[in-house]
């Protein structure tokens, strides 16, 4: 591995893109910011689903987690 400072995140641009707009339905403009901190600490998608789920102020966990596995 090189030593660059560049942090690889299993994270796809797309996989990102779909969070915002999920996020943004429920919680509004903050989304974004909700979304890159999420992506910030994630080790994987999954981990990343979760963490948003978290978020999700009055928001059911459950649809919450569908919501960002379903891919429209």
């Amino acid at each position: 591995g090189g030593a660059g400072t560049a942090v690889t995140t299993p994270l796809s641009e797309a996989t990102l893109a779909h969070a915002v707009k999920v996020m943004s339905k429920h919680i509004g403009p903050i989304a974004k910011i909700v979304v890159k901190k999420a992506s910030a600490v994630a080790g994987n998608q999954e981990q990343f689903f979760q963490l948003l789920a978290d978020q999700g102020e009055g928001v059911d966990r459950n649809t919450l987690l569908h919501d960002l596995q379903q891919r429209h």
